[in-house]
């Protein structure tokens, strides 16, 4: 442009170019929207995948057909719901509530049981493997923009500086920020590793949190600060999801009939 030459304005670069500036949104971060392709029909089909190999499981774990068919039908069935809690071991593996992670490995443990069960430990063990590989393909897979990619990188990159937090640098930390441990500790409970970057500051007795007001004296260690936080983040997902239950009864609830007022005769 600024030489002042021809211009291709028919290619498909400048064609694409032009239509994602188009549905950009002023004052907004349109560069994370999707432009293609949906996460769920992907985690869908590896679910039915893992179905079908509970219904092999089935097959070889009796010899009486009518028996067979029904436990197919039952393994089929726990096989689309718990190829999605495999998955969803990949999601919440870089961030806190590690709940999901526990039963997604209890899954895994019961199919790899009810393989050694059947006679054919190969099959359940070859579906573990790929439930948890496309988990994370469908968790961290996909093309991103530029500017998701250094976003991802610095927050992988907080992650990983909070986790191994060198203990020797704690007191240039505090002399320069006497509130950095609270001014991160969000950032470290968001990303799961609270309790190594509580580790890093000892037993040092730590000052009264800025955001957070207690009804028990007395100063604590990081550790100490670290288990409230984390307490806290859990009372605060339970009311989350108590606000969620209340709305969604609330919408469900039918809207109470209007009496229709009888004139007075006169």
């Amino acid at each position: 442009f600024s030489k002042r030459e021809v211009v291709d304005a028919t290619g498909n670069q400048y064609g694409a170019l032009c239509r994602k500036v188009g549905t950009m949104v002023p004052f907004e971060r349109s560069m994370y929207h999707g432009s293609s392709g949906n996460v769920k029909i992907f985690r869908v089909l590896a679910c039915i995948a893992q179905g079908i190999c509970g219904v092999c499981v089935a097959m070889n774990m009796s010899g009486v057909l009518a028996l067979a068919v029904v436990m197919a039908v039952i393994l089929a069935f726990v096989g689309l719901v718990s190829g999605w809690l495999m998955q969803d071991v990949a999601y919440c593996t870089h961030l806190r509530g590690k709940m999901p992670v526990w039963i997604g490995l209890a899954v895994l443990a019961l199919w790899a049981l009810l393989g050694f069960l059947s006679g054919q430990p190969l099959i359940p063990l070859c579906c573990i493997l790929g439930q948890w590989v496309l988990g994370f393909f469908a968790a961290y897979g996909g093309r991103r923009s530029d500017l998701g990619r250094h976003d991802s990188c610095q927050i992988l990159g907080m992650r990983s500086y909070l986790k191994h937090l060198p203990r020797d640098g704690i007191n240039r930390l505090l002399n320069n920020d006497p509130d950095y441990f609270f001014n991160m500790a969000p950032y470290a409970l968001a990303l799961g590793v609270i309790r190594p970057y509580a580790d890093a500051f000892g037993r040092r007795k730590m000052e009264d949190c800025p955001y957070l007001f207690l009804r028990t004296n007395g100063r604590k260690t990081a550790d100490e600060w670290a288990e409230i936080l984390r307490e806290t983040a859990l009372l605060m997902d339970e009311r989350a999801k108590q606000m969620r239950l209340q709305r969604f009864f609330a919408a469900a609830a039918p809207a109470p009939k209007k009496r229709k007022r009888r004139r007075a005769e006169s």
